[in-house]
C-alpha cells in the first residue's frame, strides 16, 4: 500500500516540523529544551522545570507532549511499514531477519517514547522529579539501530544493482571470449 506509506511519510515530517516550530519558544526565551529535559538528571530536570514554570511554558509542554503521542503513532508505522517494504524485497537471510527484527524493535521504541512522554507530564505535576534519561537513551539507540540496518539495506541493494548492470563485469574465471 504505497498510499499509506506516503502518509505516514507526510504525517511523520508534518509532526516533526510542527514540533520543532512549537519549541521555538525555548529557543527563543534561550531555555532548555524538552530532549534537554528528558536527558536531564533529576536534579538539571528541577532546575529547567522551574525555568519553564518562571516564563509560563508548561501549558507549551503540555501541548508538545499531545503532539508527541500522535508523532509516535506515526513513526512507529511508518517504521513498520518501510522494513516490511524492504524485509520484502531482500534476499540476504541475516538482512532480512534484521529488517523483521526492526518492526518489533519499532513497537519497542514507541513505547520508551511514551513512557519518556508519561514521566515527561507526571514531571511537570510533581516537584520530586523521576529521571527519563535511560529510557531516552535507549530509545535513541533503538532508533539509530533500526536506522543503520535501513541505510545497510539500502546500500546493499544500490550496490547489487549497479553491479548487475554494469556491461562490462568480468566475473572471476571468466575469458574475454565468455564476455563477447
Amino acid at each position: 500500500m504505497p498510499w499509506f506509506r506516503v502518509i505516514l511519510w507526510i504525517g511523520s515530517v508534518s509532526l516533526a516540523i510542527l514540533l520543532y516550530q512549537k519549541s521555538d519558544n525555548f529557543r527563543k526565551a534561550d531555555l532548555p529544551t524538552i530532549s534537554e529535559f528528558e536527558f536531564a538528571r533529576r536534579d538539571a530536570a528541577a532546575i529547567i522545570h522551574f525555568s519553564w514554570r518562571e516564563n509560563s511554558l508548561l501549558n507549551t509542554v503540555r501541548e508538545i507532549t499531545i503532539y508527541d503521542f500522535i508523532f509516535i503513532l506515526f513513526y512507529v508505522l511508518l517504521i513498520m511499514n518501510c522494513s516490511s517494504k524492504r524485509m520484502n524485497l531482500e534476499r540476504n537471510l541475516i538482512l532480512n531477519n534484521l529488517l523483521r527484527f526492526n518492526i518489533a524493535l519499532a513497537v519497542v521504541t514507541g513505547l520508551l517514547d511514551v513512557a519518556e512522554n508519561v514521566i515527561l507530564i507526571r514531571n511537570l505535576d510533581f516537584t520530586d522529579h523521576i529521571s527519563s534519561t535511560w529510557v531516552t537513551i535507549l530509545k535513541f539507540v533503538f532508533a539509530g539501530w533500526i536506522i543503520f540496518v535501513w541505510a545497510v539495506a539500502v546500500i546493499k541493494h544500490r550496490i547489487s544493482f549497479i553491479h548487475k548492470e554494469s556491461p562490462n563485469r568480468v566475473t572471476v574465471g571468466a575469458t574475454l571470449a565468455d564476455r563477447n
